[in-house]
């Protein structure tokens, strides 16, 4: 393999291994860390012992790190925690707990074959407040932690890019700069693809020529387009690199749409937290 291919390798995994982190950083055994999957496993299993201790203590300091964690794990983990609190009969964090769980699934239902009809009695009537409160757009009244997890829109953004450069900024709503490396990588690849056949006449003609006085000259065109190819494939590989690297290295817009990055908002009458999940 001559050095050209080596170094369109070089950058391809140089892509590639930008996006690792991605995927890694949801697995976090190798390092010591507990994952969220295991973290709520445990809440889960200690308030099926009746270890409410155990599952309320857990569950806490999960919240404390609440951007760790998907919309799902953090309904269960609040869910358990209302229950919890309604068993030592303090309906007033159960409320609390229940609302939260409700602002980030308000069709949360709660199973009748695994929860008493008192509790299923007062978790509809928290749940019609829910309601109220959201027609009436107001928090002067309630006091509970509501959480906003915003999907990022950049690994969709980026996959789009891998597959043609300039798009995924026409998808992220950046249609100038889109264009632009659509366009210019466009022309790298057609310019590739023209210069590699007049390259490849120019080889022939080189490798017929007999002339002693003339396969110099042959020599010297067939180099020319030579480089001027390998000059285009290398425009080619640049601009798909930087268009995939430059969406992930910005910020994040509003289009949103499924992936693996999120954005979470937990915010309360005494505290306001900003975090990110990979």
């Amino acid at each position: 393999m001559n050095s050209f291919g080596k170094t369109l390798i070089l950058i391809a995994g140089f892509a590639i291994t930008c996006a690792a982190p991605i995927a890694s950083a949801q697995i976090g055994d190798s390092t010591g860390i507990a994952t969220t999957d295991s973290i709520v496993e445990v809440v889960r299993s200690a308030y099926q012992r009746l270890d409410y201790e155990t599952a309320e203590a857990q569950a806490v300091s999960a919240l404390d790190q609440f951007q760790r964690f998907n919309s799902g794990q953090l309904v269960e983990l609040n869910v358990i925690l209302a229950l919890i609190k309604y068993a030592r009969n303090d309906t007033e964090s159960s409320k609390r707990f229940f609302l939260s769980a409700l602002s980030l699934d308000h069709t949360l239902e709660m199973d009748p074959l695994l929860v008493s009809p008192k509790i299923l009695s007062f978790f509809r009537e928290v749940k019609s407040e829910s309601v109220d409160l959201r027609a009436l757009n107001t928090n002067s009244e309630s006091t509970y932690v509501r959480y906003l997890l915003l999907q990022d829109a950049r690994p969709g953004a980026a996959l789009r890019s891998m597959i043609v450069p300039g798009w995924g900024h026409l998808y992220l709503g950046r249609p100038s700069k889109g264009r632009l490396l659509l366009g210019a990588w466009a022309f790298s690849v057609v310019g590739t693809v023209v210069t590699h056949f007049v390259r490849k006449d120019a080889e022939a003609d080189y490798l017929e020529e007999t002339n002693p006085d003339r396969v110099g000259e042959r020599y010297d065109r067939f180099n020319t387009w030579n480089r001027t190819r390998n000059g285009f494939a290398l425009g080619a590989a640049v601009i798909w690199t930087y268009s995939y690297i430059d969406i992930l290295s910005s910020r994040p817009s509003g289009v949103t749409t499924a992936g693996a990055l999120h954005l979470g908002l937990k915010a309360s009458p005494q505290s306001l937290a900003v975090g990110i999940r990979f």
